[in-house]
């Protein structure tokens, strides 16, 4: 994920006491979405049962964007995707329902507004997770963005700090209630 949204959900504490007895672990790349080669193979060492890969994503209430096309808004609150698709590269990601659900359950559990995603015309690190080894069940939780991949890229800080808490919610989920089936 590029931009300050990365470096801020990184500083949130997601393997308190109390909050999972699961190994929780975290994974930087610098090439997300474009290549599938720096999460893939760290997935297949890691060997995760279940991944999210956190990214940024497009808001279609930027100035000079049909908001129909890209019905995401700077901050709504994180997105969790459903599909994602980058014709250019040829590939993209179809999150699981049950993984969506689990999600959605968390974030209403812990009182998080979201907005779900479905994006066309670009990808995340997700596809490479989803393909490492023998298959991981892999999600993607987007931050809302205005101007992506630019110098003046720009998020919501309330979007950024629901992010972090949706995922320590989606690993108490996974605690108490097990993994996604």
């Amino acid at each position: 994920m590029a931009g300050p949204a990365p470096s801020l959900i990184g500083r949130r504490e997601y393997s308190t006491p109390g909050v999972s007895p699961h190994r929780v672990t975290s994974i930087a790349s610098a090439t997300s979405g474009f290549t599938r080669s720096a999460a893939g193979p760290a997935a297949l060492r890691v060997k995760p049962d279940v991944a999210l890969a956190i990214d940024v994503t497009l808001c279609g209430d930027t100035p000079g964007v049909e908001y129909s096309r890209l019905p995401i808004k700077l901050g709504a609150g994180p997105a969790i995707k459903y599909f994602d698709w980058a014709p250019a590269a040829g590939y993209g990601t179809a999150v699981p329902r049950r993984l969506t659900d689990r999600l959605e359950r968390a974030a209403e559990g812990a009182g998080i507004e979201y907005q779900r995603e479905v994006l066309l015309g670009g990808a995340t690190d997700a596809y490479g997770i989803q393909l490492s080894g023998t298959g991981v069940l892999t999600g993607c939780i987007s931050v809302p963005s205005r101007y992506i991949h630019s110098a003046v890229g720009c998020v919501h800080l309330d979007d950024v700090d629901k992010a972090a808490d949706l995922i320590v919610a989606f690993i108490a989920d996974i605690s108490a209630n097990g993994l996604p089936e």
